[in-house]
């Protein structure tokens, strides 16, 4: 999630619910649910990219975002952020925090964390390249955002969504919401977006009263959601498509196949709307000019999230432990 002009943080879910805790698999695994059966249009699509170079991040890498002039990836199965100069493509820092790693958003400054396995929060300050301070928000904290002074996180779990003030590093309300089993958070277009796994909807949250703003029913299985082109983009990863909402309106504007199944991470930015299909091994492009997938860049290991940074793409590619740089064709 990954807009050019807002804060966005990644969560994952399970495709037949989240794991446990203390349990080492990520939130989303192959085999969770039945495949998403491919889509008609990977025939015929052009290629519209390749990779470029895989960096070794890990064992299992999943969150991904740009800031202070790095990459960071979290790496699930390893306890660890990993820093990426994108310059000299490499590892220059290796940061422990909680267990199971997950979902991740910047301020000037610093990274904050969200360790899905252990219930809390890790702030890193990026001058040290070492964790901070570590904040207890409930049980499987799986998306972040960042609006004015707090740090938003949802918790997948107890369906929960935490305000935390950044400068002290500590918990100043906790909305309950009910059976909602809270995916990716965004912040933007007037409020915080959540995309609830199970109930198969979106819901917007007013971060200065806590208030629900409205529900907008999407996909099967919604899990990520992007903002950009005046929308809200959402992956459905059971659904085999990306659900087009307009924020003013709380409309589906377009319900968009995609191949390859198991849609995860999606990004906004090169004038189109990237989504990452786990199962396919592919990244696919949206055109929001037409709504139609109009490019796939394949070979990826199992891509979970995506993120736009100077003119390339990058992604996380769960299945080969590397951070991949793709280079996108003119």
């Amino acid at each position: 999630m990954m807009t050019m002009a807002t804060v966005v943080v990644l969560l994952v879910a399970g495709c037949a619910g989240p794991a446990p805790p203390g349990d080492r698999h990520p939130p989303v695994s192959p085999g969770a649910s039945a495949p998403t059966p491919r889509s008609p249009v990977a025939s015929g699509v052009p290629v519209v990219g390749r990779v470029v170079k895989a960096i070794p991040v890990g064992r299992e890498p999943q969150g991904v975002l740009f800031a202070a002039g790095s990459l960071w990836v979290a790496d699930f199965g390893g306890d660890v952020v990993d820093r990426v100069d994108p310059l000299r493509n490499r590892v220059v820092a290796r940061v422990k925090v909680g267990p199971s790693p997950l979902a991740m958003a910047a301020e000037p400054g610093a990274v904050w964390v969200g360790d899905y396995g252990g219930g809390t929060v890790s702030k890193i300050d990026v001058r040290t390249d070492r964790t901070v301070e570590t904040v207890h928000v409930g049980t499987a904290p799986s998306g972040l955002a960042i609006w004015g002074r707090s740090l938003w996180v949802a918790d997948q779990i107890d369906g929960t969504v935490t305000a935390i003030d950044r400068a002290s590093a500590t918990v100043t309300r906790t909305l309950d919401l009910g059976s909602v089993s809270p995916g990716y958070a965004v912040v933007g277009a007037g409020g915080v977006w959540i995309t609830d796994f199970h109930g198969d909807t979106v819901i917007r949250i007013d971060p200065a009263t806590g208030a629900v703003l409205g529900t907008v029913a999407v996909g099967t299985h919604p899990l990520d959601t992007a903002l950009g082109f005046g929308s809200a983009w959402i992956t459905n990863l059971d659904g085999g498509s990306v659900s087009r909402v307009d924020p003013g309106t709380g409309r589906v504007m377009a319900t968009i196949p995609v191949g390859g199944g198991e849609l995860q991470g999606l990004a906004t930015g090169l004038g189109s709307v990237w989504v990452a299909s786990v199962a396919g091994d592919e990244i696919w492009e949206i055109d929001p000019g037409t709504d139609r997938v109009v490019g796939v860049i394949r070979g990826v290991g199992g891509p979970r999230e995506v993120v736009v940074v100077r003119g390339e793409l990058w992604t996380t590619a769960s299945g080969d432990g590397t951070l991949d740089r793709l280079q996108v064709d003119a």
